[in-house]
């Protein structure tokens, strides 16, 4: 039985090692409620602690 600290790392390095760079892109509409969702996780995602803030363009 894996611990707390054993299972995010695995799932962080499971991330890391899949991890891909599309190139080729589906014309499909992203729901609204997703772009907002993601947009408001990555105002959690840790900064490099300078007083810069985030900004996020969507089009």
């Amino acid at each position: 039985m894996a611990t707390t600290t054993e299972r995010p790392l695995a799932d962080a390095l499971t991330a890391i090692k899949t991890r891909r760079s599309v190139k080729e892109y589906v014309q499909t509409e992203i729901p609204r409620e997703w772009i907002e969702e993601l947009l408001d996780a990555a105002h959690w995602a840790p900064n490099h602690k300078l007083t810069h803030p985030w900004r996020f363009h969507v089009f």
